[in-house]
């Protein structure tokens, strides 16, 4: 579904292109990137659905850029209701699209520090429910 989401996020910011990765980032990754990660924390299994957690992360050698990128990543899948996330293929293999029931935040975006590189790390947390 990482990858299913990063495509329907690409088609639809408004800004220029930003660099999105899945499940971290490598040495080759640029500088301004944004990471969509498997796993933002555990969820209790209240009802018969399934609700997937993931993390999404931005960092930027500029505070601005990376608070803009992921402020803007957010916006566009934060209170959505019945969305469809489109099929991809990624290295050959094909990833259908996903019918989601919601996506929401667990909470705000916020600033986590610097990295080692003294990068700036925003990150923010969402439950994706597709049944």
């Amino acid at each position: 579904m990482i990858y299913n989401l990063i495509e329907y996020i690409k088609t639809n910011v408004s800004r220029e292109t930003y660099n999105y990765v899945a499940n971290g980032w490598q040495k080759n990754t640029p500088d301004n990137a944004i990471s969509i990660n498997d796993g933002g924390g555990d969820l209790p299994q209240w009802f018969d659905r399934n609700d997937f957690s993931i993390q999404i992360m931005s960092r930027g050698q500029d505070k601005t850029v990376a608070k803009t990128q992921i402020m803007d990543t957010y916006s566009i899948i934060n209170k959505k209701f019945g969305l469809i996330l489109p099929e991809v293929t990624v290295g050959g293999e094909l990833y259908p699209q996903v019918k989601t029931w919601k996506i929401v935040a667990a909470q705000l975006p916020g600033f986590i520090g610097n990295d080692e590189n003294g990068r700036a790390l925003f990150s923010v947390n969402f439950i994706i429910t597709t049944d």
